[in-house]
Order: C-alpha cells, then structure tokens, then sequence
C-alpha cells in the first residue's frame, strides 16, 4: 500500500498535469502550424527554434549537431540534478506530410481529442516531454544525476 504522504503527492502531480493541460495544447498549435515534413529545413528549423528556447526556458543546456545528410539540426538538451538516475528522452521533430498540409490541415480540438498533421507522430510525444519537464522544474524534483532530451530531424 502507498502511504498517505505519497497519496497526497501523486494526487498533487496528477492535478498539476492536469492543469498544465492547456499550455500543452498551446504547444502542440505551435508545433503543428508550420509545415515540417522530412527533408523541409525551413519548417525543421522552425520546431527546432521552438525546442531550443523552451529546453533552455526550463534551465537546460542546449546543443546542435548536423544531422546529415538530413536537413534540420539534432537537438541535445541536458538538465542536471543532484541524484543518482540518468534518463534520457527522445523523439523526432519532422512528419510525414508534404508542403501545404499544415494550411489545408491546421490545428483543431475535438471534444477531447487534438487533431493536426504530426499530432501523434511526434510532435504529442514532444509536447510531453516538455511539459513533464516543466512539471518537474515546478515541484522542484532534482532527484536525477541528468535528464539527456535529444529531438532528432
């Protein structure tokens, strides 16, 4: 059985997530508004900007390495902690959609289900990356040696 003190964190976290729902959603409108299919490096370089500012916004710090022969930087974020556990989170920022998808297919919420092109190959997976590390950051959890994000073109 789990104690009441960690009932009451876990009760506390799941309602922080919960209100971090909205911000999420922000997120993946951000993420989805440009076209950043595989080989578009304007788009690519778009959700790469992103990235790199909200790693950084959460104290990371952030590195670029060429991806070649892909367009598009790799990503490289690294938060340390003061524990003992290493993590690492990985997830592609480019999609599978032609030029013009993001403008015929923009962003739209429906009931409780958020729909665009890339939603659900990444960029929902990115979208939880950061905003489980934001999550983190917040209830001041640094009970990790280092958290590795790496998102990949």
């Amino acid at each position: 059985m789990f104690s009441a003190g960690a009932q009451a964190q876990d009760a506390a976290l799941l309602d922080a997530a919960r209100a971090e729902q909205p911000a999420v959603i922000e997120t993946l409108r951000r993420l989805t508004a440009m076209d950043s299919g595989t080989g578009q490096a304007e788009g690519i370089e778009q959700v790469a900007a992103i990235l790199e500012a909200e790693l950084k916004s959460l104290g990371a710090s952030v590195a670029r390495h060429a991806a070649a022969p892909s367009v598009g930087p790799v990503l490289v974020g690294h938060l340390m902690g003061k524990g003992h556990g290493r993590v690492m989170m990985m997830a592609h920022m480019d999609t599978v959609y032609p030029a013009g998808t993001a403008q015929k297919r923009p962003f739209r919420v429906e009931g409780n289900r958020a729909i665009a092109p890339g939603i659900a190959d990444a960029k929902g997976g990115v979208a939880v990356i950061l905003h489980s590390l934001k999550l983190l950051k917040a209830r001041g959890f640094d009970d990790f040696a280092s958290i590795t994000v790496l998102f990949n073109p």
